[in-house]
């Protein structure tokens, strides 16, 4: 008879073993964001969704109330976004004759040119049916399915758009207008409008008999504002401490001074910026600007730039125009070497034949430059290089800057960090003038960090 081997079995009453937690090798400890060290080559970021409003906006007219939904309470106008829905719903007056109900989404771009004149393009011209009465089974037939008292419609905004001459698929951009200037730059108004167009067709009859149809249309004006964030955050810590440890945050723009007297060579400017470039309304960007050259040029720069001119006198003693700026008032003065966040507008001729481009830029701030040590050494030789530093900050603020960054062809809104070194007469400088460019992207929204990002990333403050 076979017997298997001894094998001793533990009772089911005993007590287990102690575990030594120690004598066991942790898990590793897994993150889908990279460290200091490492690099994302490719993701697939999860869309962030915005609680929606829960008020309605109310259009009352003779023939129809229009109820749209998701909007803030006693709003002007109503606001979608690039992810919302256009829902709500229409009671038409005498809805026993309504034939058929329909919505007309409508964008356009409005443009006054110095070269053109006014100009309207059309971006998106979409239509829903949002009711329609069967046809007529006969020739004294009304047709049958009466419009209901409430039509409910939902669709969606699109994203993007296509010019009737071009192929090319453009981000629909945002609502905006900058006022008329026929006086300043080439570009003199730029406008893009959103509406809805509710169009209510009635059966017109007498004696049984239809005989025609009458349409009333009802127009919504709203605010289209696509969301938009940086795909990363910008760097925290100034360029002193964070250079060294993660040159790869800053993002670096070059350019040369040439001199006017040969003794006094080249002056190179240099300006940092987060390498994020994109930067959100609210929020403020960082910059680092660098001036290196030999000693004379560097000491004329600093001549220039920490010499204060005399104020302006007043040019005019007439009283001044109404409407206008007071003659009385001496112009502000303006430093020779400023850091300017600025918004260029550029409206093109033609899609298909680009021509002479229409032209307006905007400041949107300006920064107060802080000086950085080292100061210049007046023991240096004559022929050695020296530098000058300066750091600040460019406010992004919500009250002056409106809608992000956008290209609709016709239309462009860019943003640029510009540095500009602009010595007046009373500063008999030996240095000419001279500008720098950064290009940026403004966006709506600030980056969201997830929730165990900064436990993998410290950045020296």
């Amino acid at each position: 008879m076979y017997s298997p081997p001894y094998s001793p079995v533990m009772p089911l009453n005993s007590p287990l073993p102690p575990l030594s937690l120690g004598s066991l090798p942790l898990p590793p400890s897994y993150t889908s964001y990279p460290s200091a060290t490492e690099e994302v080559l490719i993701s697939t970021p999860i869309p962030f969704e915005r609680r929606l409003p829960t008020g309605y906006f109310i259009k009352k007219s003779a023939h129809a109330t229009i109820v749209l939904h998701n909007q803030e309470d006693d709003a002007a106008r109503p606001v979608f976004g690039s992810t919302r829905c256009i829902s709500g719903e229409i009671a038409a007056e005498h809805n026993q004759t309504v034939v058929s109900i329909k919505a007309k989404l409508q964008a356009t771009i409005h443009t006054m040119t110095a070269s053109a004149g006014g100009r309207t393009v059309v971006m998106l011209k979409d239509q829903h049916t949002l009711f329609e009465r069967d046809p007529p089974s006969g020739a004294n037939s009304p047709g049958t399915g009466g419009c209901p008292g409430l039509v409910p419609f939902s669709f969606m905004m699109p994203t993007t758009f296509q010019y009737e001459e071009s192929s090319t698929e453009h981000p629909l951009p945002p609502s905006m207008r900058i006022p008329v200037d026929v006086d300043g730059p080439s570009l003199h108004l730029a406008e893009i409008q959103y509406s809805l167009t509710f169009i209510v067709a009635n059966r017109v009859s007498a004696l049984g008999f239809e005989f025609a149809t009458n349409n009333h249309t009802i127009r919504v004006p709203f605010t289209y504002m696509p969301r938009t964030r940086p795909r990363s955050p910008a760097i925290e810590s100034s360029l002193t401490n964070s250079l060294k440890s993660h040159p790869n945050e800053w993002l670096q723009a070059t350019s040369q001074l040439k001199a006017k007297q040969t003794d006094l060579g080249h002056l190179q400017f240099d300006v940092f910026t987060p390498s994020t470039r994109m930067f959100a309304i609210g929020t403020t960007i960082r910059f680092h600007l660098h001036a290196s050259g030999n000693l004379l040029a560097i000491r004329e720069l600093h001549r220039i730039v920490t010499t204060t001119p005399p104020k302006p006198k007043p040019t005019s003693t007439s009283p001044p125009r109404p409407n206008k700026l007071s003659s009385l008032l001496p112009p502000p003065t303006i430093p020779p070497l400023r850091v300017v966040l600025v918004r260029q507008f550029v409206s093109e001729p033609s899609i298909c034949n680009p021509g002479q481009r229409s032209v307006r830029n905007v400041e949107l701030s300006v920064a107060t430059l802080r000086s950085l040590p080292p100061a210049i050494d007046s023991k240096t030789e004559e022929r050695e290089t020296a530098t000058l530093e300066w750091e600040g900050e460019l406010d992004v603020k919500r009250e002056v800057v409106a809608f992000g960054s956008f290209n609709a062809g016709y239309l462009q809104a860019k943003d640029f960090i510009m540095v500009t070194f602009q010595p007046r007469a009373v500063h008999a400088s030996k240095l000419p003038d001279h500008r720098l460019y950064q290009t940026v992207r403004i966006v709506t929204d600030p980056w969201i960090p997830p929730t165990d990002y900064l436990e993998n990333h410290h950045f020296q403050q």
